[in-house]
């Protein structure tokens, strides 16, 4: 993984991003949710996630979509926001879950992100895609998400995003259909829209058995 940098608060650093979401081929509904759902471009502060309702339990569509309004509402850290997220699901009291991953992005490039499930934020720099959050799972079975548990164990990260890195988000739509080293030769090239439609396209040529969601930010 990559060291991470010191902050260069002198400098203003413009964040480009696109974002997609699709059923995929297998699902009758689409549990996923992005952070925006618009491209665009801004200095920041900026606020991106994706949300992967769990599918093998009840409202995963109205848990992802409920996990990020809470989130994208709340003050303070990506760590409070996700926080926000789990207490606005857990409370519901129906058994419903979903993964979260938020990256609040600053001026100065600095990238803090909260992580809850399978979800993933990957770093693509210089060539090579790194894996930044970890997969809350054991086998294929997740053990933390935002609606599992009254108190779960947050992963808090932050890199310093350099010139060219992109940034990428998915939820497990992509990453079980795509390898790394797949993904990787898609993120390397096109504009950030360009990137969105390549992935998702791709995850459904190889058999789009759950739904895909995608965010990229250029850097």
């Amino acid at each position: 993984m990559p060291t991470l940098q010191k902050d260069k608060p002198d400098t203003a650093r413009k964040f480009i991003w696109a974002s997609g979401t699709h059923i995929g081929l297998i699902r009758k509904q689409n549990q996923d949710l992005i952070y925006p759902e618009h491209d665009g471009q801004d200095y920041g502060p900026l606020l991106v996630a994706v949300a992967d309702g769990c599918g093998g339990l009840p409202h995963g569509d109205w848990a992802s979509s409920l996990a990020i309004q809470e989130a994208i509402a709340a003050k303070g850290t990506v760590k409070d926001r996700v926080l926000a997220a789990n207490k606005a699901v857990f409370s519901k009291k129906v058994g419903m879950a979903t993964t979260l991953t938020i990256v609040e992005l600053l001026p100065d490039g600095t990238a803090n992100i909260g992580h809850l499930g399978d979800s993933r934020a990957y770093l693509f720099r210089e060539g090579k895609l790194y894996q930044i959050t970890r997969d809350h799972t054991v086998g294929h079975a997740l053990i933390w998400a935002v609606g599992y548990r009254r108190s779960p164990r947050v992963d808090v990260l932050q890199l310093k995003l350099a010139d060219w890195d992109r940034l990428l988000l998915c939820s497990d739509g992509l990453t079980c259909m795509l390898t790394d080293t797949q993904i990787a030769d898609i993120v390397k090239s096109g504009t950030p829209l360009e990137v969105v439609e390549n992935l998702i396209e791709a995850a459904n040529k190889a058999g789009g058995y759950d739904n895909i969601s995608v965010v990229l930010v250029d850097a």
